[in-house]
């Protein structure tokens, strides 16, 4: 009987065409999801330096759920590398 592993591990364990349609995928999420690369910066300093992140800003506001598309951004291009990876391997 096989032993199952931690989904998280499966990100180390990726193919060469995982990581294609991974990169791939983060590319169009990108343009899809931010106006430019401000828009992509603005969203890194939020979670990065403190005085953006305690600017007053209420939980789930529309500045809130804008500055958090960075990890959206992140999850789904890992979630559609290891689905690529499931599929493909």
């Amino acid at each position: 009987m096989e032993e199952s592993k931690h989904f998280i591990f499966g990100l180390f364990d990726l193919g060469a065409g995982a990581i294609i349609a991974g990169i791939i995928a983060a590319a169009v999420l990108y343009l899809l999801m931010f106006k430019g690369f401000e828009d992509f910066s603005e969203s890194i300093k939020y979670w990065l330096f403190s005085n953006h992140r305690h600017s007053g800003d209420d939980m789930f506001s529309q500045e809130w759920w804008q500055k958090t598309k960075i990890f959206i951004w992140l999850g789904l291009s890992a979630a559609i590398a290891v689905i690529a990876n499931g599929v493909l391997g």
